[in-house]
């Protein structure tokens, strides 16, 4: 079938270990698409070109995940992240983690969309949670996870007790390990975040002690604008 051909020729194509939607498969119909992926992700291993790995998200794997002739998924972060798009934050320890305030490790995945997410968990050990601030839209993922994350830095500022004792302090301390996550992240390849993108948005964010909040993110914008001219001087 030409249809069939045309699909084909478009995963050949594709980029492996990628992400993608039905909607991202040319074809002459919906109908037509979804029985292409159906098709697909229901081949024996090794002849299997693509997973479906969560409501509507398809994964076309690399060599790599492919062992002793099984294929094997990517991790649930990975999945999490391409499922909540490129305007989610993560959320709870997760982002603690991501932001450079906890050193724990999350194994259950929690992201925060602009409005209403599409499904609230698509996966086992992913959850999605609803933000009423659409400014969140202009957002990418490393200055909505700070978003979230500022305004909730005292539940992980115990981590940092045994340096400071004092709120202020704590704060002060997280900053400066935020500093030194956000430099190696740029320097690897990372996202870069936007100052002004991370003020914008937080001016209509509601979290309890907003006052203390918007203070933070004042603090923290300073942080970034040092961070990202250092690196661009390089």
């Amino acid at each position: 079938m030409p249809s069939v051909s045309q699909q084909s020729q478009w995963l050949d194509q594709l980029q492996p270990d990628s992400f993608f939607a039905p909607s991202d498969v040319p074809g002459p119909s919906p109908g037509a698409v979804r029985s292409f992926l159906h098709r697909e992700d229901h081949r024996r291993d090794p002849q299997r070109r693509i997973m479906r790995v969560a409501p509507s998200l398809y994964w076309k794997p690399d060599d790599t995940y492919l062992i002793d002739g099984k294929l094997y998924p990517p991790s649930r972060r990975r999945i999490g992240w391409a499922y909540a798009g490129p305007r989610a934050a993560a959320v709870g320890w997760f982002g603690a983690h991501r932001a450079g305030w906890s050193t724990q490790l999350a194994v259950r995945f929690a992201f925060a969309v602009p409005g209403e997410p599409r499904c609230r968990c698509p996966i086992d050990g992913v959850t999605l949670v609803g933000r009423r601030n659409l400014r969140r839209r202009e957002l990418n993922n490393i200055e909505a996870t700070y978003l979230e994350a500022t305004a909730t830095f005292d539940r992980w500022a115990d981590e940092f007790s045994e340096i400071v004792d004092d709120g202020y302090g704590r704060w002060q301390v997280g900053l400066d390990w935020a500093r030194r996550v956000l430099g190696s992240s740029i320097a690897a390849g990372g996202q870069v975040p936007d100052p002004e993108a991370v003020i914008y948005a937080a001016a209509t964010e509601r979290p309890p002690r907003r006052q203390l909040f918007l203070e933070r993110i004042e603090e923290l914008a300073e942080m970034i604008a040092e961070v990202v001219a250092g690196r661009t001087r390089r």
